[in-house]
């Protein structure tokens, strides 16, 4: 296939966005969905459908998860909280500009591959649906973002 033309990635949290920033810097065209209002995936406490809770911290170091190009403060903790992990991943798409690539409070409802090898990326989104046919497709929408619970019934 080549180089794609054009990614669709789904996701804003850490690897959507780190995503995004490695198709722009190939100069691959790119267009992002985020279900949230802002970017940073599961680490936005209070968001819908975050599954963050209140105490937690990431449980690897910073110096291990930072990205290499944006490095997290040196005066954080080694194992930084949601508020400063959520307000890095911001920082991070700030100072890149990805912002202006995802769009925020669009859920992807469906992606349909074409004969071919193109695909269609159906999201709903504040002023309505939304589809764009892009090259490749990227999920990043987070292993976490679902609970899975254990059965009730299991003593």
């Amino acid at each position: 296939m080549g180089v794609p033309q054009r990614v669709a990635v789904i996701g804003a949290g850490a690897a959507g966005l780190a995503a995004v920033k490695a198709l722009r810097d190939a100069d691959v065209p790119t267009v992002g969905f985020e279900a949230a209002e802002r970017v940073g995936g599961l680490w936005v406490y209070g968001a819908p459908d975050s599954p963050a809770y209140r105490t937690l911290h990431l449980n690897t170091s910073r110096g291990r998860t930072q990205f290499a190009d944006h490095p997290m403060p040196s005066d954080w903790p080694d194992y930084p909280d949601h508020r400063r992990v959520a307000g890095y991943l911001a920082d991070f798409a700030e100072r890149f500009g990805l912002a202006d690539t995802i769009r925020l409070r669009h859920t992807v409802e469906r992606v349909t591959q074409h004969p071919g090898g193109t695909w269609t990326v159906a999201a709903s989104g504040p002023s309505g649906p939304v589809e764009v046919t892009v090259d490749a497709v990227v999920v990043a929408n987070g292993h976490n973002r679902v609970p899975r619970l254990p059965d009730p019934g299991y003593p």
